[in-house]
């Protein structure tokens, strides 16, 4: 059970803060690594505070370098098509933003 609040908080903090927050600021060329750095933090705060609210084990500071990590992998699959033109067919299938927050998810969950 604590696996699946975690997770839809995770989810919710991600699509609906992370853009309000990197809004806030002019960023120009380097708006997907701000993006995917505030989107690690925000996965790993939603976390901490799942844990704290249902009295579970508080994640740790991997986990908070693995989801920053995992978001620059979706930077990094969302950049692709600058790179590789033949992939843009395939990256676009898929919405910009799903990549980043995937990434940041799967980093948080891998590291145990």
């Amino acid at each position: 059970m604590q696996f699946i609040v975690t997770l839809l908080l995770q989810i919710a903090a991600g699509v609906l803060l992370a853009p309000l927050i990197v809004s806030l600021a002019p960023l120009g060329r380097v708006y997907h690594v701000v993006y995917a750095l505030v989107l690690g933090l925000l996965v790993w705060v939603a976390g901490l505070l799942a844990a704290q609210v249902l009295k579970g084990p508080a994640p740790h500071r991997g986990r908070l370098v693995a989801s920053m990590v995992g978001a620059l992998v979706g930077v990094a699959v969302v950049l692709l098509p600058a790179f590789v033109p033949a992939t843009e067919n395939a990256i676009h299938l898929v919405s910009e933003p799903l990549y980043l927050v995937a990434g940041a998810l799967l980093g948080y969950w891998v590291v145990r």
